[in-house]
């Protein structure tokens, strides 16, 4: 049975791509609101299933939706990015570039893994570049490129043992998750849609 403190942290993340969510919608910005919803389900997946002790009867769902729907949501914020970098395309593209990164993810998970890091990469030079140099947004970039580092050193690190590598994972993906949305709704939205 997984420790309860787990759940906060897991909670943290439901609550912070919920509120993401919903400020990212308000902004007009659907396609990265959908990226975080997948997030918070994620999040709330993993609460209910520390605090109800449902640990192995939940453990492939949450897996699925941390993993799957990472790849997806993560998907879904780059295609946001590119939106907002001036390359147009419909929402329907958007969303069915994350059914394809998540069946990647799926089918192939290591392959599925390089697409979450090519993505992040893609998202983190699509910020720091902007459309010139007085667009560019380097604190975005950088706070972009947090899951990046988070992912590949903190996640399941040996170096912090299992609880400290769980809560400092998932404490850095709601930070990741509040720059990304604070990034995108201080930008006032792009002319062509």
């Amino acid at each position: 049975m997984m420790p309860l403190n787990y759940a906060l942290t897991d909670g943290l993340v439901a609550l912070v791509a919920a509120w993401g969510g919903w400020r990212l919608l308000r902004s007009g910005r659907p396609v990265a609101a959908m990226g975080m919803a997948l997030f918070s389900i994620a999040g709330a997946i993993g609460t209910v299933r520390i605090t109800l002790g449902l640990g192995e009867q939940l453990a492939a769902a949450h897996r699925f939706a941390s993993q799957v729907g990472g790849v997806a949501g993560v998907t879904l914020f780059l295609s946001q990015i590119v939106r907002e970098a001036g390359w147009p395309h419909p929402a329907l593209a958007s969303a069915f570039a994350a059914i394809v990164a998540a069946a990647v993810m799926m089918l192939a998970p290591g392959a599925g893994a390089i697409l979450f890091v090519l993505a992040i990469i893609s998202g983190t030079a699509l910020l720091w570049r902007g459309n010139g140099p007085e667009s560019r947004n380097i604190i975005g970039a950088l706070g972009f490129a947090v899951m990046l580092a988070n992912a590949l050193l903190v996640r399941k690190s040996t170096w912090l043992g299992a609880d400290a590598s769980w809560h400092v994972y998932h404490c850095l993906v709601a930070l990741w998750l509040t720059a990304f949305t604070a990034t995108l709704i201080a930008r006032p939205l792009p002319a062509q849609r």
